[in-house]
């Protein structure tokens, strides 16, 4: 069994990463979701994407954000805009597998 506090702790110690939240799949409790905002101001795309895929267990999707959204009030991460977001999809988790050189490109352009 994996203690997904402990991957999430993983990946927020990562220099690659700013933010990270992994929250549980409404429909399928052992599944997760990883929602990571890359911070690539001192590496390349691939590099980040790398060290990020290599702290995720095969349980769990990975979904880049610009950032996480937090509670205007609190500040902290806003785990029902996150759960809504996966129950409502339309999220394209990012593939466990390595993905083309364009699609890499194209996140690091965009500042992912």
């Amino acid at each position: 069994c994996v203690d997904m506090a402990e991957v999430e702790a993983r990946l927020q110690a990562l220099e690659s990463v700013s933010e990270a939240r992994i929250v549980p799949d409404p429909y399928n409790p052992s599944s997760f979701h990883a929602f990571v905002a890359l911070d690539l101001a001192d590496r390349p795309a691939h590099v980040a994407l790398r060290q990020v895929r290599t702290s995720l267990t095969q349980r769990v999707s990975m979904h880049l954000v610009q950032k996480l959204p937090r509670n205007c009030a609190t500040r902290k991460v806003d785990l029902a805009e996150l759960r809504s977001a996966i129950q409502l999809g339309g999220l394209e988790s990012w593939p466990i597998l390595p993905a083309p050189v364009s699609t890499l490109a194209s996140v690091k352009a965009s500042g992912q």
